[in-house]
């Protein structure tokens, strides 16, 4: 696939998930590939992230991210379209959802409950089906025409596909029925009694009526939750969507980067490309390259004197000691670019045996080289993008 192709591929999509391991770059792939397709197309596109490291503001030039979009300034970009980014606040979106799922007066006992203010901003693993609820929210909107998501790394991110059908799989679990079965029929109450008497001297008695009257309200909320969980359920396996893998030519990502693959896969999820970041150019392993270090290497002292004689041509006036230094002096330059490119080259090799480990079609790779840089703005973005979008 070529870049144009890749970007032709995604415009006609409603949802990219971009995934893969964590260091490998995903979060600022994620901003260039919004950035490029609002620059290339006339859509509307908003770029939000579900990791919690908060790289995205920074990386677009934004002071804050949260649930809501922000318009993001392209600044002296030309652009055809817009782009606005979001990022998951787990607190302010359990909120949203009681409020929207739950009558006033069951809002208020499930806002006092202190097991939903711990869940609501501390419980990790509610911070999956979050996310499934947030791309619910803003992709029924309609003010988006594609939404690129900045997935967790690449474990956690199964975890965010999975999301919707664990939220179906809770509300219709025995755990849920056992735990709120006391309090929804006396014929259990008795029965529950020695239970509850345990589960009081270890936990409080406190503590257990608080997560009790929790579920209870809870699984009030079930109709609202299962809608939207079997929305974002058809959604994520819909032609609407797209994946992109997101991986470094380094043995540990490439290997994460198939587990995901492997995953999509089982889940028959369509796999759009796999992008493998911070490539070295491969001229460093061309013959010619090869042969001209070789040279370099056996004409090192003709190479030395070449280069004092040259300095010296140009600096006659060169104090006595430097003078009498610079033999050894580019000496070790030319030995410290002789070890330089074989550390690069061998670097090279083991990039070109890592991407042949990749689970996937050839044409549906796609490498963006090493930057000199770290990527911090939109500026520095804008130069990742032509390895993106020809």
């Amino acid at each position: 696939m070529t870049n144009a192709g890749l970007g032709n591929v995604l415009a006609s999509k409603q949802v990219v998930f971009i995934g893969g391991s964590g260091g490998v770059g995903k979060t600022t792939v994620s901003a260039a590939l919004a950035v490029s397709l609002a620059i290339h197309t006339e859509l509307s596109v908003l770029v939000i992230t579900v990791d919690p490291a908060r790289r995205l503001a920074d990386a677009l030039g934004v002071s804050s991210l949260g649930n809501e979009p922000v318009d993001v300034d392209l600044g002296s970009i030309k652009a055809k379209g817009r782009l606005s980014a979001a990022m998951v606040d787990m607190k302010d979106s359990w909120d949203q959802i009681v409020q929207r799922c739950a009558d006033p007066a069951v809002q208020e006992r499930i806002f006092a409950n202190p097991i939903y203010q711990n869940i609501s901003s501390q419980f990790v693993q509610s911070h999956d089906y979050i996310a499934v609820e947030v791309l619910f929210e803003l992709s029924n909107r309609g003010n988006f025409d594609l939404i690129v998501v900045d997935t967790p790394p690449s474990r956690n991110a199964i975890d965010f596909l999975d999301a919707p059908a664990r939220m179906e799989e809770f509300f219709s679990s025995k755990l849920l029925k056992w735990l709120i079965a006391p309090y929804r029929s006396k014929v259990f109450v008795s029965a529950f009694k020695p239970f509850n008497a345990v589960a009081e001297r270890i936990l409080g008695s406190d503590f257990v009526a608080q997560l009790a009257e929790f579920f209870v309200d809870f699984q009030g909320m079930q109709d609202g939750f299962l809608i939207r969980a079997k929305a974002v359920s058809e959604l994520i396996k819909s032609e609407k969507s797209a994946f992109v893998v997101v991986t470094t030519p380094s043995e540990a990502p490439v290997t994460e980067a198939n587990f995901l693959i492997s995953e999509l896969v089982e889940r028959n999820l369509p796999l759009s490309a796999v992008i493998v970041n911070r490539t070295l150019p491969k001229k460093l392993a061309d013959r010619e390259v090869v042969n001209a270090a070789a040279r370099l290497e056996e004409s090192a002292q003709e190479a030395t004197e070449l280069l004092v004689s040259c300095f010296r041509r140009e600096h006659p006036d060169v104090e006595e000691e430097l003078n009498l230094a610079l033999p050894a002096i580019f000496s070790r330059v030319l030995s410290e670019v002789e070890n330089c490119y074989r550390g690069l080259s061998g670097q090279v090799s083991t990039e070109v045996a890592q991407r042949t480990r990749i689970g996937a079609d050839r044409d549906s790779i796609i490498e963006i080289p090493q930057m000199r840089n770290d990527i911090a703005s939109l500026q520095q973005l804008s130069g990742l993008l032509e390895h993106l979008w020809s």
